[in-house]
């Protein structure tokens, strides 16, 4: 701060510690325009400012400086410098006292500058606060000497920090776990600031972070893809190709399958494109074969006949398959499907292990669980089966007996009489192994059977493959979801607490919907529940970032309606123009009932145990959209027995197949008169929204119940 002049002047209610108001100057003057603007200024600081004048009397000390001291409220505040300073403690940031003439504003007074004053302090509250103090010497109204000294409690700054970064590194996690290729460049240079295994592994010998798209890969621009990519950061509109034919990633075509869209930026940071890519090489190597059996039909009437069947059931398998999510159940109808098309009698289904060295037993049909599920087959200790996980070349047996070898005791255990060894997946990505066994008769193998043996393969492998990848994505999807819900809420004297949440995807799916109970001072808690727009990790990063962020402003101790005014500002500068978050804040005092809350284009509270009651409340509009939007507060008491619960749209417009929502009378009759819990209130209502609904829902729906003991 430059040295010059500060008026006399306080601000209403911030503190007792002041100037008479006859030093102030007159009403409508320029000079008591410009402090009344000061005032505003520097009491609407995060940090605490405090100006004192040469005999230790304080002069001006904002909200923050009283909360800093520990106080309750700006009565509390002495006036001369020695009365706080008798009742606060003060040490360096190892633990040794400081003496009180070195202590920041003792230091201004005697016109010593400083900054990046670390300290702790022990306030009249009893917590201990990591704070970092600057000031110095300034020149009062009339000439008088005095100091002033600006704190921030960074203490709450670097736990702030590290919740960010702990969310960082949750995201990154995913983003490594996933099976397809992620990447992510900064325009307008197209600078690779991110990048998964899957696609350093594109160019395993290059250094990508920190580089150019161009230089990472220099046939992209001849290839047109840089020019894409400068299209999507400008304009913004998404791009996606499949099955794009890559020659330069190695000495065969690959096939990829790729999505560029911009992500969302907050203002005056720089514009980046995220690059989704998956391998589709698989995929369009089994279509072409399809379409090579197909057109192979010309050439011999006898065997187009025979092909054109299997493949007829290839189409009814797909139907079949598409309604299993399942993975082990995926992999027995896989298994069984090919023994049927085949004719055989038995057929076994072995996966690699990850380590690439090992087979597991996963699925058998006419054979024995016992035997086949759990079975290793040792790769070193299986030459022919290794064989043909590395070469791709069927091993075929018409004469099993003849066979000799580790798979010896099977054959004579299980009376197999002729069988085929095929590998699932690819050269680059093998699966595992299928097995098809006769044990009724000897089999003779013909040309044609073995062409539709590999294209049936190679459809099996791709439907295992994305099973697999289904399957990787719920666990990650399960992970985040289990982030941004609470597993657990504090333990609150006087107040029961109960929350469910149901997903609406019947594929594994990260919503939007959040909910969560912060401990407040006095004994006070605040319930919250909300609904970021959308789906997905962006929802996911939306709602955790955002829970953090509202959980600085309760600490402020301000009615929910305010809390809500000054969150939409910090809602709208984090998400894109185009999304928005409904919210309802609730804040109780259990030891009175004393209930305030507010609502952000959220459903409103129903007040229940006995004779529910949805709560009236004026519309409001959601957060994110106007800055300009205010909030208004609500109050009511909640006595002992009674709940009050909190939702999600998701319940109320849950429709039936007659297409008719629950709506709010719904809810209401699915609240029990009498419960013994909390818990007891949500499951019943979410039960009723389930049968309502016909265990299919069209959202997600949460409940959260407060009910006071």
């Amino acid at each position: 701060m430059d040295r010059g002049r500060i008026a006399g002047h306080r601000a209403v209610g911030q503190t007792a510690a002041v100037s008479n108001p006859a030093e102030l100057p007159p009403p409508g003057s320029p000079a008591a325009a410009e402090a009344e603007v000061l005032r505003h200024v520097v009491g609407a600081l995060p940090g605490a400012v405090v100006v004192a004048d040469a005999s230790g009397r304080l002069r001006y000390a904002n909200a923050a400086a009283i909360r800093l001291w520990g106080y309750a409220d700006a009565a509390q505040v002495p006036e001369l410098l020695e009365g706080p300073a008798a009742a606060l403690d003060l040490r360096d940031v190892d633990g040794a006292p400081i003496p009180p003439e070195r202590w920041p504003l003792a230091r201004a007074l005697a016109g010593e500058r400083f900054e990046d004053f670390d300290c702790v302090l022990l306030g009249r509250d009893g917590v201990r606060r990591r704070v970092r103090c600057a000031g110095g010497p300034v020149e009062l109204e009339g000439g008088e000497r005095g100091g002033w000294v600006n704190a921030r409690d960074v203490g709450r700054e670097e736990l702030i920090l590290r919740e960010l970064r702990e969310e960082r590194d949750l995201v990154a996690a995913l983003v490594d776990a996933s099976p397809i290729a992620v990447a992510v460049a900064r325009a307008p240079d197209m600078v690779v600031e991110l990048v998964n295994d899957v696609a350093r592994a594109l160019r395993p010998e290059t250094r990508m972070v920190g580089a150019r798209v161009a230089d990472v890969f220099p046939e992209a621009g001849p290839a047109g893809f840089l020019e894409v990519l400068d299209r999507v950061a400008a304009s913004g509109e998404p791009f996606s190709v499949s099955d794009a034919p890559i020659d330069w990633l190695g000495p065969e075509t690959r096939h990829f399958s790729m999505t560029y869209s911009r992500l969302p930026q907050p203002l005056e940071r720089p514009t980046r494109v995220l690059i989704m890519a998956r391998e589709t090489t698989a995929e369009v190597a089994a279509r072409t074969r399809a379409e090579a059996i197909a057109t192979e039909r010309t050439r011999d009437l006898s065997r187009a006949r025979v092909t054109s069947t299997r493949l007829r059931s290839l189409v009814d398998l797909a139907a079949a398959i598409g309604s299993v999510e399942d993975l082990g159940a995926l992999l027995y109808l896989v298994t069984g499907e090919a023994a049927r098309l085949l004719g055989s009698d038995m057929a076994s289904l072995f996966l690699l292990e990850e380590r690439g060295d090992l087979l597991l037993g996963r699925a058998q049909v006419g054979m024995s669980d016992e035997v086949v599920v759990g079975m290793r087959i040792v790769l070193a200790e299986w030459p022919e089966v290794s064989e043909v996980l590395r070469t791709g070349r069927p091993a075929v047996h018409t004469r099993a007996e003849q066979v000799r070898g580790p798979e010896r005791p099977y054959i004579e255990r299980f009376g197999i009489r002729s069988y085929l060894a095929v590998r699932l997946g690819g050269p680059s990505r093998p699966l595992g192994v299928l097995f098809v066994n006769y044990s009724d008769r000897r089999h003779r193998f013909t040309r044609p059977e073995l062409a539709f043996v590999e294209t049936l393969t190679s459809y099996l492998s791709v439907t295992i493959e994305r099973a697999r990848l289904v399957s990787v994505l719920r666990d990650a999807v399960t992970s985040l979801q289990a982030a941004v819900l609470p597993v657990s809420f504090p333990v609150v004297p006087g107040l029961d607490v109960g929350a469910l949440y149901r997903s609406a995807s019947e594929v594994a799916q990260v919503g939007g919907d959040f909910y969560d109970l912060l401990a407040l001072e006095g004994g006070r808690v605040a319930a919250v529940i909300g609904d970021v727009c959308g789906k997905g990790v962006a929802a996911a990063r939306h709602t955790m970032r955002l829970r953090y962020e509202l959980r600085t402003l309760l600490d402020e101790g301000q009615p929910p309606g305010r809390t809500l005014t000054s969150f939409n500002r910090q809602v709208i500068d984090e998400i894109a123009e185009d999304e928005y978050v409904t919210l309802l804040l609730l804040v109780v005092d259990p030891a009175t009932g004393a209930v305030s809350w507010s609502s952000a284009g959220h459903p409103p509270p129903v007040l229940a145990c006995p004779g529910p009651r949805t709560l009236a409340f004026a519309g409001s509009l959601p957060l994110g959209l106007f800055p300009d939007a205010r909030y208004r507060t609500g109050r009511f008491t909640l006595q002992p027995g009674r709940c009050v619960v909190l939702y999600t749209d998701g319940v109320i417009e849950a429709r039936n197949p007659d297409a008719q929502e629950l709506a709010a009378e719904g809810l209401e009759a699915a609240i029990p008169p009498m419960a013994a819990s909390a818990a007891a209130v949500a499951e019943a209502i979410l039960k009723q929204v389930q049968s309502h609904a016909g265990d299919h829902l069209d959202d997600d729906a949460a409940v959260l119940v407060l009910r006071r003991e």
